[in-house]
């Protein structure tokens, strides 16, 4: 039982981290983009 409990935890954990990447790889995107906007 304490080894699904912490099971659980970590796939809370590396859901939290997936959606920090997420985040992270949208915002590098949109810098990527606006920055290009500029120089053309």
């Amino acid at each position: 039982y304490r080894q699904e409990l912490s099971l659980d935890r970590a796939l809370g954990e590396l859901d939290r981290i997936a959606c920090s990447v997420e985040e992270v790889v949208a915002l590098a995107d949109f810098v990527r983009g606006s920055s290009r906007g500029i120089i053309r």
